[in-house]
C-alpha cells in the first residue's frame, strides 16, 4: 500500500530494538495502532540485559603492544567544568605516549571537520600521529561501535570525532537512570508486543488499497496497513517478499557489522605477563606495533 497514511493505521513493526520501538512510539504518538514482532522471549532492546545494582565508577584505559608490556595508562583530572585526560604514572612516559599526547592536543583544537570527510580521510588531512591513530584511537572507537577498523574508517568523521571529543574532554557522559530497561519501559509502554514471533513472511497486497499479510513461524497470520522493517539489514532477505525489489534494495545498502566484546574482572582472565597494575576498571587493547608503524 503507498500513498499517504491514513489516521489510525494499522501498523506491524519488525523488531524491537531500537529503531522498532522508538518507531513504534512515535506510531503511536501520531495515533496508529502498532504491534510490535520480536523472535526473542523478551524485547530486542534489553532481552539481554543482566539487571544489577546501578554504582559509578572511574573508567581508564591501559594500552598494550601485541606480545609486550603496557606503555600507557590514563586518568583523568577535572579543571572547572572540563575532564582533561592524562598519563597516570611517570613511567609511562615514552615516544609512544608523547605520540597520544601531540594528538590529543591537535584533537582538542575542535577544528572543524570538512563536510563528508571519513574517519579514513580526516586521518590524512589532519596529519595525526600513527600511534595516536592506530594504537589509541582507533581501538578505543572500535570497542565503543564493536565493529571492525574498515567499517569505522569509512564512517563519517564528524559524528565519530564529537563521541570522541565528548568522552575525553567533556563533561560526564549522561547516563539513563534505571539503564537500559527504563527507556525500553517508556517506549513500549502503550505498544502491543508480541514475543517469541519469529517473522518469516511479509507479503504485500495485489493492489494499492490492500493490507500487508504478516506471517510468522508459530504460524499466526495477520494484516496491516503498513509494516516497518527494524530489524538488521542482513536478515530482511529470509522474510521479505521477492516482489518487494525496490524496499529489498533499499534495505540491503545498509550496511550491517558485528564485533566481539570481551568482559573480564579481574587480571587473572587476561593473558599471562601483562603488567598492568590494580585499576577500578581496565580496558585492555592490544595494538600490532609493527602493523602501527607500517600504515598510517
Amino acid at each position: 500500500m503507498t500513498g499517504p497514511l491514513p489516521n489510525s493505521s494499522r501498523i506491524a513493526i519488525v523488531g524491537s530494538g531500537m529503531a522498532g520501538l522508538a518507531a513504534g512510539w512515535l506510531c503511536e504518538r501520531a495515533g496508529h495502532r502498532v504491534v510490535v514482532y520480536e523472535a526473542q522471549p523478551g524485547r530486542g532492546m534489553d532481552a539481554h540485559t543482566l539487571r544489577v545494582d546501578i554504582f559509578e565508577v572511574d573508567t581508564f584505559a591501559s594500552f598494550t603492544w601485541l606480545g609486550g608490556k603496557t606503555w600507557l595508562r590514563n586518568g583523568s583530572v577535572r579543571i572547572g567544568r572540563r575532564i582533561l585526560p592524562f598519563i597516570d604514572s611517570p613511567r609511562f612516559v615514552n615516544a609512544d605516549a608523547a605520540s597520544v599526547a601531540l594528538g590529543l592536543m591537535r584533537l582538542a583544537r575542535g577544528r572543524a571537520i570538512r563536510p563528508g570527510a571519513t574517519l579514513g580521510e580526516l586521518a590524512v588531512e589532519r596529519r595525526w600521529p600513527r600511534t595516536f591513530f592506530r594504537a589509541f584511537l582507533l581501538p578505543l572507537l572500535t570497542t565503543i561501535c564493536t565493529c571492525d577498523e574498515a567499517t569505522l574508517l569509512r564512517w563519517p568523521a564528524r559524528d565519530l570525532i564529537a563521541l570522541f571529543r565528548q568522552i575525553l574532554f567533556g563533561r560526564t557522559l549522561l547516563r539513563l537512570n534505571g539503564g537500559t530497561p527504563a527507556l525500553v519501559d517508556g517506549l513500549a509502554n502503550r505498544l502491543e508486543i508480541r514475543s517469541r514471533e519469529r517473522v518469516v513472511a511479509v507479503t504485500p497486497g495485489v493492489s494499492d488499497v490492500d493490507r500487508v499479510t504478516v506471517r510468522t513461524a508459530n504460524g499466526s497470520v495477520d494484516s496491516f496497513d503498513r509494516v516497518l522493517i527494524a530489524t538488521q539489514a542482513n536478515h530482511v532477505a529470509d522474510f521479505l517478499d521477492a516482489s518487494l525489489e525496490r524496499e529489498r534494495a533499499v534495505l540491503g545498502r545498509f550496511r550491517y557489522d558485528a564485533g566481539e566484546l570481551v568482559v573480564h574482572p579481574t587480571c587473572a582472565s587476561c593473558r599471562r605477563g601483562l603488567k598492568t597494575g590494580r585499576r577500578s576498571i581496565t580496558s585492555f587493547i592490544e595494538m600490532d606495533r609493527d602493523r602501527c608503524s607500517r600504515y598510517g
